[in-house]
């Protein structure tokens, strides 16, 4: 993700990186929150499948 904002020639980071050499601060904002949503259904897909096929883990623990 980092390397994809900082070196991309395509995507998100680079079009924050882009409205950021204009001062286009409405597509920066939009850049950062489009970024902060796909991290957040990714991390709520990884707790669902974790949750899922590590069932046996909570019991171990309990």
């Amino acid at each position: 993700m980092a390397s994809e904002l900082i070196a991309a020639q395509r995507g998100l980071g680079a079009m924050i990186q882009n409205a950021s050499t204009y001062f286009l601060l409405d597509v920066i904002y939009v850049g950062i929150i489009c970024i902060g949503l796909i991290a957040l259904i990714m991390d709520m897909i990884l707790r669902k499948i974790t949750a899922r096929l590590l069932v046996w883990q909570d019991r171990a623990i309990a």
